[in-house]
């Protein structure tokens, strides 16, 4: 560990809410940050480009090739195409079993059954 380092519960008060306030001012240069490149993605996606299938939006060329990359069996962009248009499996959990439950209901795998009739 840095022998420079000080813990923060050390610190004075005055020196907490210094590094405190660069934190937040940091934080908040990061989310402008990733606000601008939203804000370009969606620009490029909006912007017509030309390909040799016509003009179209970089968005739609890269929807024609995701098309074009599936029907040549391309499992990955299948899922993407499937995911994108909402008809994504379902994961969900419909209950939880605590681990003492689940010792309980199916057993923690370690009994040894003499019993000749249990598969």
């Amino acid at each position: 560990m840095n022998e420079n380092l000080i813990p923060f519960n050390e610190l004075t008060e005055e020196e907490q809410r210094k590094l405190a306030q660069k934190g937040g001012q940091k934080s908040g240069e990061v989310r402008k940050a990733k606000k601008t490149m939203k804000q370009m993605l969606d620009y490029l996606l909006e912007k017509e480009i030309k390909t040799n299938k016509g003009d179209m939006s970089t968005l739609e060329a890269i929807m024609v090739s995701m098309i074009a990359k599936a029907s040549k069996g391309d499992v990955r962009a299948t899922e993407f195409i499937r995911d994108t248009i909402g008809q994504k499996p379902n994961e969900k959990v419909v209950g939880e079993l605590s681990i003492k439950q689940a010792l309980v209901e199916f057993g923690d795998g370690t009994s040894q059954s003499n019993d000749t009739n249990e598969v």
